[in-house]
């Protein structure tokens, strides 16, 4: 349920019609705000991780185009996706508990 209120709420910070979503939680506008600032901010980190992702990846394909790739040039790039991943996965869970914090949001 937490998942589905998480995914729902991601609809109000994208400017989405929420009236219906906020009249059904209850929520005050003051919840609103700080669950789409959330949200928002969230976005904007996940949005430069997603940039240096496809980055290393394209990186990753020219090394691998070359006659002779070097390990040691493969190796850091992927390590750096894997990183990136790690801190994508904890950033979210981080997130969600934080919107779960939100006064009055504990038991929904």
């Amino acid at each position: 349920m937490k998942l589905l209120v998480v995914l729902l709420l991601a609809g109000v910070a994208r400017g989405q019609d929420s009236s219906t979503l906020v009249g059904y939680l209850s929520l005050s506008p003051d919840q609103v705000s700080k669950l789409s600032a959330n949200i928002r901010d969230y976005s904007i980190w996940l949005d430069g991780k997603q940039q240096r992702i496809g980055s290393l990846r394209g990186e990753i394909a020219l090394e691998t185009a070359r006659d002779t790739p070097d390990p040691g040039e493969l190796g850091w790039r992927y390590a750096e996706i894997e990183v990136t991943c790690r801190a994508l996965f904890e950033e979210r869970r981080q997130l969600q508990a934080r919107n779960v914090r939100t006064p009055d949001l504990q038991g929904i």
